[in-house]
Order: C-alpha cells, then structure tokens, then sequence
C-alpha cells in the first residue's frame, strides 16, 4: 500500500475511474479540504495592501468567503450523488 497515494488516484491506476472522473473527484476533494480548513490564529498577511497607492485588501474572495464557497460546492455534490453514495463520497474522496 502506497500512503501518498489517494484513493482515487488507485481506483484510477486500476482502470475503475477514467480520466475525468479522477479530476471531477480531486477537485472535489480539494474542495472539501479547503472548506475543512482550521481558524486562523494568526495575522492574515494576505489582507495587506501590496502597495502604498492601493489601500485595502487585494481582489477576490478571502479565505472565509473561499471556505463557505468550497463547502457549498461539496455540499451539493453530496446532494447530487444523493443518499445511497454520499457514504462511499466521504470515505474515498
């Protein structure tokens, strides 16, 4: 057993998730760690302006916005999958 491996990326070398399947899942998966993310204890040194000329935070979504908005992704690919496979989501994904 190879632990850097994940679990798709086995069901994918093993012929049982085609190429797309593989990157639909990583992306989710991507989704769910973003959206598992711990609080910050810390400065959020991303928030600082990045020059004298612009005051405030740089564009785009902050990292709460980004945790909400991945969450919902993987709530609705639950949903999607619906009740039968939700259980085999979690455990592989």
């Amino acid at each position: 057993m190879n632990l850097a491996e994940s679990p798709l990326s086995w069901l994918h070398s093993r012929g049982h998730l085609n190429d797309r399947q593989l990157l639909a899942g990583e992306k989710l998966r991507s989704d769910y760690e973003a959206a598992a993310i711990g609080s910050n204890v810390t400065i959020r040194w991303d928030n600082i302006p990045l020059s004298r000329r612009k005051r405030g935070a740089p564009p785009g979504l902050k990292q709460t916005e980004r945790m909400i908005s991945a969450k919902a992704r993987f709530d609705g690919a639950l949903k999607a999958l619906g009740p039968d496979l939700a259980d085999i989501e979690w455990r592989v994904i």
